[in-house]
This record gives structure tokens, sequence and C-alpha cells, in this order.
């Protein structure tokens, strides 16, 4: 192990000296695939730059990797990363100056080419003319944890703080300071053991609580894995970023939460978010063998979750590999509802309740037999009872809980007997623990959470453990702002019932009518020629023509259920009957019926009336359960 400490400028030239003990060998550094990706925010990057600006800065410990003709870095990548930013940056805000520019340059490339290389990320420098820009390919295969957009974020960050030094003549004064930082260097230089150099990493960072979990769990796997198998160990732990990257589209932040999350799912909920247990790291105790089989089970798990999201959004796909026989119904439109389902879930906020449904999929699609033996029948009503319960889940006060995780799913799918039998069974327990537990918002204006409650009150059949229609903006179905129109203008239209037909606006106050459209009872879901029918008039005619696109006669059973449970609790406000008599009145005064209105509008919208809707609106969901 080697050890000496260097300025900033020193370093990034690889300067070799008795200062610097630097091999003459090594010409670059690289940030391996394995590595954490770039994840600076702007506040770090700020504090960075302002700290600098105060005073030269140690900048902290730097551990290397001494491999072939560079330098691994093995920890520091996201300090050298940003100090490299900052780099590029002076170069390009020294627009004018030919010599300064050259001496940075002489910094950035002092061998000719970049000497910070980023294996994730490819080339990312390109020198046009007189300036440095950030170049990431949009090649997925190249930028393989999606990091452009960090990069760009973070580059525009640093070139805004170095410009504001320019302006203010500050920046050669920043420039030097930032030339005389200094780093801590370890450098591992026994090359036949990577162990001394994981170890440090963990030192450091375990004890001072420095890096992230899944960093410390990464230690903890290479101090399992013997040498002349490390190369094996990082490739699989770029396979299992690739996973954690694909699952943000999930609501994963990053790779600390796949795999706690993971973890929670297939072993028990006493593991902390330090992924320890007893205050034992997970991996204690692990031999190489279980190490390298979490880690795949990690990979299989998330590439089954993914395979399917990317499958749900092509027409030819029919969830063969999760169900056989669903290949015999291809002429059906099941499949298009149960894809909504499974795109509902998966984007659902509350992340816990995804995993039942993320840890069925993955063990189907590891296990031939129970894909066979799946009848779609079965498959339909387990993913269903599944669906009902992630939503209710998702509407719990108590979402953000681990003591809440469903294990019953996973337990039925690894037990004895009639493995999917006793999944449906388990799933429908699951759904039917949830119904009474559950409550309505009372602000909720989003169209998917509102299509998810209403797709099941209107359209689930108890007796076949079914949704027959998913409210989508794909299946021409429009979230209509019932009460309260929404339009820039806020106004309501008042229709005359004459022979013209006439209009008068209502006008309503601009605040009112932004907080009246934030309530969950001023929505319904309809079809998207019926909203444009609708448009901005007044509530008795909204609900007239609702009942004619439906046909209603006395019989209010064909309309569905929420809108019924909207228009019967509506028709008994004494305030809406008397706006129904205004309509047949020849001359009204509009003085009268534009207050009578704004007394409707304060009505319905009271806390009061709100609740006792929202209850009636939950007890029609109740009901949809029974049999």
């Amino acid at each position: 192990m080697n050890s000496f400490i260097v300025r900033l400028e020193d370093f990034y030239r690889m300067t070799k000296d008795d200062r610097n003990r630097m091999d003459i060998n090594k010409s670059h550094y690289v940030i391996p695939k394995y590595q954490r990706e770039y994840a600076w925010d702007d506040t770090m990057i700020l504090d960075l730059i302002n700290d600098i600006e105060d005073k030269d800065k140690f900048l902290g410990i730097i551990i290397l990797d001494a491999v072939d003709d560079h330098y691994e870095i093995i920890d520091g990548q996201q300090r050298i990363t940003t100090c490299y930013m900052i780099l590029v940056a002076l170069y390009n805000a020294y627009l004018t100056s030919p010599r300064e520019q050259e001496r940075i340059k002489s910094i950035i490339q002092p061998y000719g080419d970049n000497i910070l290389v980023n294996d994730s990320i490819g080339e990312y420098l390109t020198i046009r003319e007189n300036r440095i820009e950030i170049t990431i390919s949009e090649d997925l295969s190249i930028d393989i944890y999606c990091q452009r957009e960090d990069f760009l974020r973070a580059y525009k960050c640093v070139e805004k703080a170095v410009n504001n030094f320019a302006e203010q003549n500050k920046l050669r004064n920043f420039y030097r300071k930032l030339r005389d930082c200094k780093f801590l260097i370890l450098v591992n230089d026994d090359h036949g053991s990577t162990k001394p150099v994981e170890q440090m990493f963990l030192d450091i960072n375990e004890k001072s609580k420095l890096l992230d979990p899944a960093d410390i769990f990464k230690g903890h796997c290479f101090e399992n894995f013997d040498d002349e198998y490390a190369d094996d160990l990082k490739e699989l732990w770029v396979e299992l970023k690739k996973c954690s990257i694909s699952f943000k589209k999930f609501g994963i932040k990053n790779l600390s939460e796949y795999i706690y999350d993971y973890l929670l799912i297939t072993d028990n909920n006493k593991i902390t978010e330090k992924l320890k247990i007893n205050g034992k790291h997970y991996l204690y105790g692990y031999d190489m063998d279980a190490t390298e089989n979490l880690l795949k089970q990690m990979i299989a798990y998330g590439e089954s979750v993914v395979c399917l999201y990317e499958n749900i959004d092509k027409n030819e796909y029919y969830f063969e590999d999760l169900c056989l026989d669903a290949k015999n119904y291809k002429a059906t439109k099941d499949h298009k509802i149960l894809k909504a389902m499974f795109k509902d879930i998966l984007s659902l906020d509350a992340q816990y309740c995804k995993l039942p449904v993320m840890y069925m999929v993955s063990v189907l699609s590891a296990n031939s037999a129970l894909v066979n033996e799946m009848q779609f029948d079965t498959f339909k009503r387990i993913i269903t009872n599944l669906y009902v319960y992630a939503v209710l889940f998702a509407l719990s006060s108590n979402k953000k809980s681990k003591q809440v995780i469903d294990y019953t799913i996973r337990n039925a799918l690894n037990g004895d007997g009639d493995v999917l039998i006793n999944t449906l069974k388990k799933a429908k327990e699951l759904r039917e623990s949830r119904i009474d537990e559950f409550t309505l918002p009372s602000k909720c204006s989003n169209f998917e959470m509102l299509a998810c409650i209403y797709s099941i009150m209107d359209n689930y059949v108890s007796s076949d453990n079914w949704i027959t229609r998913k409210y989508d903006r794909d299946d021409d179905v429009n979230l209509e702002h019932f009460v309260m129109p929404d339009n820039d203008s806020y106004v309501v239209n008042w229709i005359r019932e004459n022979e013209e037909r006439t209009i008068i606006p209502i006008p309503i106050r601009k605040t009112l009518a932004k907080e009246y459209k934030k309530y969950t009872v001023n929505y319904l879901l309809i079809d998207e020629k019926l909203n444009r029918l609708l448009r901005n008039y007044d509530i008795v005619e909204k609900i007239k023509l609702i009942k004619d696109w439906f046909r209603v006669v006395n019989d209010y059973s064909c309309l569905p259920k929420h809108i019924r449970i909207f228009i019967e609790y509506i028709e008994k406000m004494d305030l809406y009957q008397e706006l129904v008599e205004m309509k047949s009145e020849d001359e009204p005064d509009k003085e009268i019926f534009g207050r009578k209105y704004f007394e409707f509008l304060d009505e319905f919208f009271s806390e009061q009336n709100q609740s006792s809707l929202l209850v009636v609106l939950k007890k029609g969901f109740e009901t949809t359960f029974h049999n």
C-alpha cells in the first residue's frame, strides 16, 4: 500500500516525483463500470465549489487500484468527476485567453487524451475550436446507466458558478485555489491482491458512514470474493446496477433502494435500510457462492420485471411467458386489461404495494412448470385481486411502513400443495384485508389514480374476480371537471331553457376556482366525446346531457356506478333543485341566479358535504365486492 498527499493539479497531471509517488507506467485514471454512477446533486456541487472558493481545501481521501497502464478509482469518483468538470468550465470561461486555456488543457489532457476515463459513459468530452463540450452518447449501450442528463445538469450547475466568478473578477483567484486543493492518495500496488484496497474502502466508509448502503454492500461482496474471481463479481455488479437504473421508472431512486426492497420481500422485514440485521451486515458470514447466488437472484428478479414492463407495450404480447394458457385467449380483450393493470401497479407511488406482483413475476419467469400449469382464468383472478390490493394499499395512510409488507404471496409461491390455488386464495385474502382500511383522498385530480379507483368501482365483477374495463386515456376516457369546469376564463356557462339556448356566463373568482379544482369530488371519468359535449356548462345542463348520453329514463342503473352516485347525491341537494327550477323561468334575474349558483358551489365544496359524498363513494366502492 502506497500513500501520499498531492495537489489537485499534480493529481490530474499524474506528476511523478519524490513527493507524488505515481507509477511512471500509468497514464490515466479509470472509473470502472462496477463503480457508482455520478450522483451528486446541485447542492453538493455548489457546496464543494464554495468551499474551494473560501480557501484551498483538503478534498479528502482518494483510493486507487493500480491496474495495467492506469489507476482504477475505488473511492472518490464523485469528487474527482466534479473537479474535472470544474476544470472544463474554467477552460471554457477563458474563451479569449489561449495561454490560460493551454495551461488548463495540460491538466485535463496531460498526455493528449482525457486523463479521466469513465467506462460507463464512453467518450464524454469533445474539444471544438476553443471550447470543450460534454458530449455523452444517447446510445444506452454506451451510456449504460443513463447518466447523460445528470452529467449535463451537473455541468450546467458548475458552468454557472464558474461564470459567476468571472463576472466578479474572481476567476483567476478561484482557479489558483482549485489547483492547490489537496488529496490524500491511497494506492493499492499489491498486484497479487485486491483485498487491502477493498478492506480499506470498507473501514473508511462503513465506520464513518460516508457512503450509501449499496457501496458498503459492494465492499462486502468484494471482501467475500477471492481475488481470482473479482472480474466475475465486477460483471455481476454492472448487471445489478443496470437493473436498479431500469427500476427508476417504478419509483426506485437508486441501487441502495433496489437492494433493500429485494431483501425485504425475499427475506424479512427485520433488515434495516443500512442493510443490517441485528447489528451485523446482511452479508456477514456469506461465502463466495452464497454471495454470487444472491447477486444472480437480484439480477434475475429485476430483469424479469423489466422484461414484463417492456412487453406490455407490445401489441403481440399475450403473457405466454407467465401463463402458457394465455395464448388460447388472444381473441379476447382480456390481455389489454391485464396490461393496463400491470402498468398501473408498477407506476403507483407506494413502493411496497408492488412487491407481491414483482415477486410473482420473478418466480413465474424462473419456473416453467408453474407457467405451463397456470390457467388463464386463474392468472386473471390473481392479478385482478393483487391490482385491487395495490390500489387500496396506495391509498392507505401507512403505505410507507415496511411493517405492512405482504409475505403471503411469497410464501404461497414457495410453499407446498397446489401452489397456484393457494396463491389465488392468498391474493383474494389480501384484497379483502384492504377493503375496510382504505380512505378516498379528499384532494385528488390525478387521472391515473382516479382511473384506478373508478375502474374497480364501476367494472369489477365479484363472481369472476375480474375487471371488465380498465379506464385509460388510450381507451378514449377523459377526466371531467364536473362541478367546477376546467377553463382559463374561470367561467360557468348557464344554459337557458329556451329555443335559442341562450348562454349566460357566470364568472367564478380565480382563487376559488383553483381551490375547488383540487378536490376529488370535482371529477368524473367519462367518454372523451361526452367530455367535449359537456364543455363548461352549468351543473344542471351537464347532468341532463349525461342522462341523455346514457339514455337514462327513470332507472339510473345504466350509469357507471361512480357517476350514478355523484348525480344521485347532487340531485338530493335543495340548492340544486332550486337551480333546476330557475332553468324554466322565462327571464331569470342574472344577479339572483348567479348568487344562487355561488351558494350551490359553496355548499357542494364545503368540508361537511365533501366528507359526506366521500363516505357515499367509499360505501359504493365496498359494495362492488359483495356477491
